[in-house]
């Protein structure tokens, strides 16, 4: 069946090779060939949005051109604002919702453990070092990419070297504690030949007890032009980080009705798991692309791209629930009362390939657009951990006086349980066919297209000897419509279908096998305008997104002592979104959005208590509002002014069983800044410093993210200088 379905996705594209081809004007000699129609441009200086992206369709597209919603932040954006972290850079995009930590993140009311850079899966951080542009697409339609989170998946452009020379200094110190620089140097060794290497040194405290960071990031990129229609570009990234984890949410029990009543604040800014908890990450990403004009209609792209990720992590596991009806106010542990110590090791390295064939043609004078691509990827991953006998306990004690009797780490023979030794290999091969067609004198643009995927995967546990086995194929499919009311306003729709692996890849069935892939289909519809001779930019939508077939637990234990799962789960979205760009006049920038998004648990046949219910750690609405004005003329010219606003809605903290439900409370954050910024010419040559002073948090609002308290004020100031 394979190799009929490869025979049915190439001979369409075979015979395109017959059709007569729009002319395309070649570049003079000596300049770099214009950029491919799979790589962005660059974005004008003082935008915070890009109008191009290249995440749902794998190749360049303006964004008011394609039938779904893309949102892009640009590097200026994070840079003015001075964002870092990932829930902070995100947090200006409608329906997303970040969980801190690794990466994982909410979109839509869906949880995504993973992202993309540069079109290649990527699991934890990226920094802000090395993006260029940040694009986040909706919905199912990330299946272009295979293996598909039902809500959408973020995609990293990084940095690519610029056709003229550069250098950059920036130093940012910290109130709470830290600071970070950061070089940066744009080369252009031959008119054929550039380079841009940046790093950093960034050492902080964190915003509660006991709590730190250190990442040391580097990268470096090169862009070859070796003929006039070929364009090679190599990108290498390594980032070392080292964490002092941040402090866990109290949850407030009531032991006489035995019910969670909400959180517990006078433990804010407490860290319970120790100063020695920490967790040590080594990651080397790397991907080559190869971009060939092989025809004046046909284009060609040869991509890959590899990640490894080695962590070392200790600390302590269990509970952390206050109950105030024990003696003496004592803090008191869900799971027996034991904090237990733990150490774990894993290693991840992926690896994929891919392909793409771009045909631009004309059928009966109709513009046509075929591409076919081909992905193979592999994943080897090993994960140990061991847990301490001894159990550190909770010693007796009032709430403002808790005290713990902390674990010696480094004593001998600490380590002595292995909990865990296991060992994951997968593999998924793709090929998918697309299909774009321009009707009624360009007004109407129909896309869709088709996607062939096989999954294979083993997970054995070395302890034990007990392993689970998966093998399937699938097939997904997606079609959308632009349609142009005028040149600035456009309507558009999409309805696309995506499949996804269950959350862990140990969860059997009833007869030992894997559980079936998870479905998921949605639609969409909206308007997209660029008013204002361009000037305002918004996309306004709606839509519904359903989940099939997720893993839920029966409550029965195989031979191995292996949890019995049942795919029986499903979870639906609906909401309303709006993003918007204004450039109100010149050195007033305005990027704003809000978005709506009702998810529910609609079928949970094993956990009656949980179907009906708003799933957890999905705020219903998320809205946001951030504005930069630059004064450009007089005495002040180079002064501006920044500020930033958002809102969380409330949301359901924990629902696993009834008497754990409860609301996590409402927060609205807002940042302000000042930057300054003039040019001087020293030493012979020409440099351009900013000052930057950015206040985080600026009421000190206390709030509560999905797994852990929010940072409270903060102040930042930085100093940059480019030559």
């Amino acid at each position: 069946m394979k190799n009929k379905f490869i025979a049915c996705v190439m001979s369409p594209l075979a015979g395109l090779l017959c059709i007569q081809a729009q002319v395309r004007d070649q570049p003079p000699d000596g300049e770099l060939v214009e950029l491919s129609p799979f790589e962005v441009r660059d974005v004008a200086d003082g935008d915070f949005s890009a109008s191009e992206a290249v995440t749902g369709t794998r190749m360049a597209d303006k964004i008011k051109d394609t039938p779904f919603a893309v949102n892009t932040l640009t590097e200026e954006f994070l840079r003015d604002f001075q964002l870092e972290s990932f829930d902070e850079q995100l947090a200006y995009v409608s329906s997303f919702n970040p969980e801190p930590g690794e990466g994982p993140y909410y979109l839509r009311g869906f949880r995504a453990s993973w992202a993309l850079r540069n079109g290649f899966k990527r699991a934890g951080l990226v920094d802000d070092v090395t993006v260029q542009q940040i694009e986040v697409i909706k919905g199912p339609n990330v299946s272009m990419y295979g293996q598909g989170k039902p809500g959408g998946i973020v995609n990293y452009v990084t940095k690519t070297a610029r056709g003229a020379p550069f250098d950059r200094l920036a130093m940012t110190y910290y109130s709470g504690g830290g600071f970070n620089v950061s070089v940066e140097k744009n080369a252009v060794l031959t008119p054929k030949l550039r380079h841009r290497i940046s790093a950093r040194y960034k050492d902080i405290n964190g915003t509660t007890q006991w709590s730190a960071q250190r990442e040391i990031p580097v990268y470096a990129t090169v862009a070859w032009q070796p003929g006039r229609r070929t364009t090679l570009t190599a990108n290498l990234e390594y980032m070392g980080i080292h964490t002092v984890p941040e402090a866990a949410v109290i949850q407030y029990y009531n032991r006489a009705s035995g019910r969670y009543g909400g959180i517990v604040y006078d433990f804010y800014k407490r860290n319970f798991k120790s100063p020695d908890a920490y967790t040590d990450r080594d990651r080397a990403t790397s991907d080559i692309t190869l971009n060939s004009r092989l025809a004046r209609w046909l284009d060609a792209r040869l991509a890959a791209g590899g990640f490894y990720n080695a962590q070392t992590s200790v600390g302590i596991t269990g509970g952390t629930s206050y109950d105030p009806d024990y003696a003496a106010r004592q803090l008191g542990l869900v799971s027996g009362n034991t904090r237990v110590p733990t150490r774990s090791r894993s290693a991840t390295s992926y690896g994929s390939l891919q392909g793409d064939l771009l045909a631009n043609y004309k059928i009966a004078a109709l513009p046509m657009k075929t591409l076919a691509t081909a992905d193979f990827y592999r994943m080897r991953a090993e994960s140990n951990e061991w847990r301490s006998p001894r159990q550190g306990e909770w010693a007796n004690g009032t709430i403002d006086t808790i005290r713990y009797d902390l674990p010696d780490f480094d004593a001998p023979g600490f380590w002595t349980n292995v909990n865990t030794d296991t060992g994951n290999r997968y593999a998924s091969d793709s090929l998918m066919l697309s299909q774009r067609a321009s009707l009624w004198r360009r007004r109407l643009t129909v896309s869709g297209g088709l996607r062939f995927e096989h999954y294979a995967q083993k997970t054995r546990n070395h302890r034990t000897g007990a392993a689970t086995r998966y093998d399937e194929d699938s097939l997904t499919w997606f079609t959308g419509a632009v349609l142009a009311l005028s040149q600035n306003l456009a309507l558009y729709g999409n309805y696309s279908t995506a499949v996804d692996l269950q959350d862990n890849l140990n969860y059997i069935d009833k007869n030992g096998g894997a559980l079936p892939l998870v479905k998921s289909s949605g639609y969409e519809f909206g308007v997209k305008a660029a008013l204002l001779d361009n000037k305002l930019t918004f996309t306004l939508n709606a839509y519904e997104v359903v989940e099939k077939d997720k893993g839920r637990d029966t409550g029965e234990d195989d031979a191995e002592g292996r949890n019995i799962y049942a795919p029986t789960g499903e979870q639906s979205a609906r909401g309303c979104e709006l993003d918007l760009q204004w450039k109100a006049f010149r050195g007033l920038a305005v990027l704003a959005a809000a978005g709506w998004c009702d998810t529910e648990y609609t079928k949970a046949p094993d956990d009656p208590d949980l179907q009906g219910r708003q799933a957890v750690r999905i705020p219903r609405l998320r809205a946001s509002l951030a504005a930069r004005y630059r004064i450009s003329k007089g005495l002040l010219r180079g002064l501006g002014f920044l500020g930033a606003f958002r809102y969380i809605d409330e949301f359901r903290y924990s629902n696993t069983a009834g008497n754990r439900d409860f609301m996590a409370p409402s927060a609205t954050l807002a940042d302000f800044g000042l930057a300054y910024e003039f040019r001087q010419n020293l030493a012979g040559g020409r440099f351009a410093q900013t000052l930057r002073l950015t206040v985080k948090n600026a009421f000190d609002e206390r709030y509560v993210t999905p797994s852990s308290w929010g940072p409270g004020r903060a102040f930042l100031l930085s100093w940059q200088i480019k030559h």
